[in-house]
């Protein structure tokens, strides 16, 4: 039990470290949009919406050895520049955006 709650305790001790270390580079170091570049966030509300009126089309085909693959729509423009910012990157705050576009994505097919 007291271990427990050193390690929650220590868990909770590392977050706050992490996001005060994030708050500072963030201050040096300014997120800019992976959309257009806007400074104050990795994805600006701006393309947020952007991209968010445009249909999500799924894309599915199979590829031996896999049993497919399926996008949310094709990888160019500002869906790339938002793909490329989280993978090599590490833009994460773009991680639930993208996800939600794959969830609706795959919510519409049988896969």
């Amino acid at each position: 039990q007291e271990a427990r709650q050193r390690s929650g305790l220590l868990a909770s001790g590392t977050f706050l470290v992490k996001q005060s270390a994030q708050f500072l580079l963030d201050l040096v170091f300014p997120p800019h949009c992976a959309g257009c570049g806007k400074v104050g966030s990795s994805w600006c509300q701006r393309c947020q919406q952007e991209l968010s009126h445009h249909p999500i089309q799924y894309h599915f085909r199979e590829l031996p050895p896999m049993s497919g693959v399926i996008a949310t729509s094709p990888h160019e423009g500002k869906l790339q520049d938002a793909i490329h910012a989280l993978k090599y990157y590490g833009a994460i705050d773009l991680a639930a955006p993208l996800a939600q576009r794959l969830i609706v994505c795959l919510e519409a097919t049988e896969w």
